[in-house]
């Protein structure tokens, strides 16, 4: 089972002038759970993924964000050089395995497509889906959501985002953004 030992910088959120604008004056200073948990909240991206607009993220949802999270150059294709980051990113390098990428990589195209990075999530990812769903209902709430985004940026797991950490959120995070990457990703996970 995967465990919340999510390291280094999840799917490469927030570039840092729109850390800046999103955190506010707060960037540059320790981020505690409630301060980073507004300053998330407020970037729509939780929304964006919330492709049905039900206010919950299902699995289905979870990965499809994952995926776009991985596709860097949203090209919808995840090179193995994406893929070793983007795993990176929410895992560590602990429990990599090199042979991941060409296992999945079904038709030997040197990328995964939805359905091959769907069955990847489905193998390797399943647990850590079950994890953040705190109350045990096969969906996340905003707040399950935010807190695994949350832990995964507090490398020390001290419960502080400190100005070190804040290097996880190199990237982006914003919710127009997202929003326009999943719209052209489109289902990746089915548990049927």
């Amino acid at each position: 089972m995967k465990t919340l030992a999510l390291t280094t910088s999840t799917a490469l959120l927030l570039a840092g002038a729109a850390t800046a604008q999103v955190f506010g004056p707060t960037y540059g200073t320790d981020l505690d759970r409630d301060t980073f948990g507004t300053g998330f909240q407020s970037t729509g991206y939780y929304n964006a993924v919330d492709i049905n607009d039900d206010t919950y993220v299902d699995q289905n949802e979870f990965s499809t964000g994952l995926y776009s999270s991985y596709d860097m150059d949203n090209d919808l294709q995840i090179t193995e050089d994406e893929f070793q980051t983007g795993y990176t990113n929410w895992w560590g390098t602990d429990g990599y395995d090199t042979t991941w990428y060409d296992t999945y990589d079904v038709d030997s195209s040197g990328y995964l497509d939805q359905s091959e990075f769907g069955q990847f999530y489905g193998d390797e990812y399943g647990d850590y889906y079950a994890e953040l769903d705190v109350n045990d209902d096969d969906l996340l709430t905003e707040d399950e959501y935010t807190t695994g985004v949350y832990n995964a940026a507090d490398l020390d797991r001290n419960a502080v985002i400190s100005i070190e950490e804040e290097g996880w959120f190199e990237g982006w995070f914003d919710g127009d953004d997202i929003e326009a990457e999943i719209e052209s990703v489109g289902p990746v996970y089915s548990d049927t």
